[in-house]
């Protein structure tokens, strides 16, 4: 078997350490505490694959911003209730991505030929921790004022607390160098994009209409009332959830201007809104797709 022509490993922004308010892009040292000599020893490891057939690509993952999971997920019912806040000081920075942005970066380390051997998948605007509770808690048209402190993280999420105590300010410079654009750069920007679908997903599901889910079936001449009861009978059946939307990119959603039909985005953002799976096939390259997927704002695999 011949080996992968590209290699993809993730490490964390963890590497560089607690380092204050310094700005840290790909070029700066590792850090000394523990997580950041792990990362070195793993990031060591991984360049062992780097040879002439295959480039290896280290991607140093920030705070990953997604509202079903993570450091979000666990913080959105807290602050729903009104019971938020900065952890710690406050002052540490913390160096986020949103969940479309870091799929994006790897997007570009997979097509640029010749890219960074490491980069920081990271919001080119990072935050303190106060920002970032601020910023939550407005989203959520929730107060954020009640801190919590370290002690009671050690409690809470034991060896965790350290990191959440650390402060890390790092940003992409090599995303942005290789003419990546980020979707969400800016923290309330992000915020919203993923607070409007979460509340959009508890909505009403999306349901079939009776006319969809069986069509009027056609009877022998003479087949007598009972058939037609039964036809009456499947059109009268309760309504089945959509579970899967498939829809041809270059077809059906593009019309042949180069626009996208408002019927089929409004149909796509109504079933992704009950957490229906959308499938989108095209011939388009990954980044072809990158604006069409902004646009439609839904989740879903693309079949190339």
């Amino acid at each position: 078997m011949s080996p992968p022509r590209l290699l993809i490993a993730a490490s964390a922004v963890g590497y560089y350490g607690d380092r204050g308010s310094e700005t840290l892009d790909e070029s700066a040292a590792p850090g000394n505490d523990f997580l950041a000599d792990l990362a070195v020893q793993w990031e060591a490891q991984t360049q062992r694959a780097q040879s002439g057939s295959t480039r290896v690509v280290i991607v140093r993952l920030g705070t990953v911003l997604d509202e079903r999971g993570g450091m979000l997920g666990k913080l959105l019912p807290i602050f729903r209730l009104g019971l938020g806040g900065r952890w710690g000081s406050g002052r540490q920075y913390l160096s986020w991505v949103h969940w479309r942005d870091l799929v994006g970066i790897i997007d570009q380390a997979c097509t640029s030929p010749a890219g960074c051997p490491v980069m920081n998948a990271t919001s080119p605007n990072p935050v303190t921790v106060s920002q970032f509770a601020r910023s939550l808690g407005q989203a959520l048209g929730r107060p954020a004022v009640l801190p919590v402190p370290i002690l009671a993280l050690r409690v809470t999420h034991g060896p965790i607390a350290k990191m959440m105590a650390a402060s890390t300010r790092a940003i992409p410079h090599c995303a942005q160098q290789e003419g990546y654009r980020f979707l969400y750069p800016r923290l309330d920007d992000a915020l919203a994009a993923l607070l409007r679908r979460n509340h959009d997903a508890a909505s009403v599901p999306v349901e079939c209409s009776s006319d969809v889910v069986s069509a009027p079936a056609v009877h022998p001449q003479g087949a007598g009332a009972d058939s037609a009861a039964a036809t009456n009978a499947k059109l009268a059946a309760p309504r089945m959830p959509v579970l899967l939307l498939a829809i041809d990119v270059d077809v059906t959603l593009l019309r042949t201007d180069g626009r996208m039909a408002q019927g089929v985005v409004h149909a796509c953002r109504h079933a992704d809104r009950s957490r229906c799976v959308i499938v989108l096939a095209t011939a388009r390259s990954p980044r072809g797709m990158r604006s069409i997927l902004q646009a439609l704002d839904v989740v879903g695999p693309v079949i190339n």
